[in-house]
């Protein structure tokens, strides 16, 4: 009789709907990267993504921006439940099929007319990129930049200040995703001078897969789910 109402209590409980069982999760992400990231909305691209995919398993998403040095820091520590965009394997977290992908270009004023052949050929020139880049573009592009330390190279956090250093002719070329150089030509029309004619150089992988890392493994499989 007991056996019976156990199982009795367990087929009941499987049957009850996702919501019951639904948890807020914290998500850190990078700010600075509209439209995929717009921090004062807690919104975007890549946010909305996130949000919807963790709502059909009736979760809710709480929202928190890191700059990207310190997302590791973020989960490891407690501070979210999840990071999204980690540029590599942390042990002990759970890592999501890819949820997003970005289109990375690199792109010169038409009247500079710059050539490049080969990654090889940025070395030397002045060039900008996200905060990271030279770690997850592959091994020409870290030679290029040094290991990310050459004097005529900068990287930065706020995608903003990329594109500032770009439109002010402060670099020749930035390295950056073509909706994200878009947003800003646009955002950043009033104050510079953002109709000069643009060179792709197409040497960079077409995307670069994100994943995001989750403490939780019952969540990391709800979000892919």
């Amino acid at each position: 009789m007991i056996l019976k109402r156990c199982l009795t209590v367990l087929w009941l409980i499987w049957l009850l709907p996702p919501s019951l069982y639904a948890k807020d999760v914290a998500v850190a992400f990078m700010p600075h990267k509209p439209p995929y990231v717009i921090e004062n909305e807690a919104r975007g691209l890549e946010i909305d993504i996130v949000r919807e995919a963790l709502a059909v398993k009736g979760h809710t998403l709480k929202v928190d921006f890191f700059d990207r040095e310190f997302l590791r820091n973020a989960i490891e520590y407690g501070r979210t439940d999840a990071a999204a965009g980690l540029a590599e394997d942390v042990e002990g977290l759970y890592y999501s099929d890819t949820y997003i992908s970005f289109q990375n270009q690199i792109i010169s004023r038409a009247a500079d007319k710059i050539k490049l052949s080969s990654l090889a050929d940025l070395k030397g020139r002045r060039f900008t990129a996200w905060k990271g880049a030279h770690k997850v573009m592959g091994d020409e592009y870290r030679l290029a930049t040094e290991n990310g330390t050459s004097p005529s190279y900068l990287e930065y956090d706020n995608q903003l200040v990329q594109n500032k250093m770009f439109w002010s002719h402060r670099i020749d070329l930035i390295i950056i995703d073509s909706f994200i150089f878009n947003w800003f030509r646009n955002a950043l029309s009033e104050d510079f001078i953002t109709t000069d004619e643009i060179a792709n150089h197409p040497l960079l992988p077409e995307k670069t897969d994100y994943r995001i890392a989750f403490k939780d493994q019952d969540i990391r499989d709800a979000f892919n789910a």
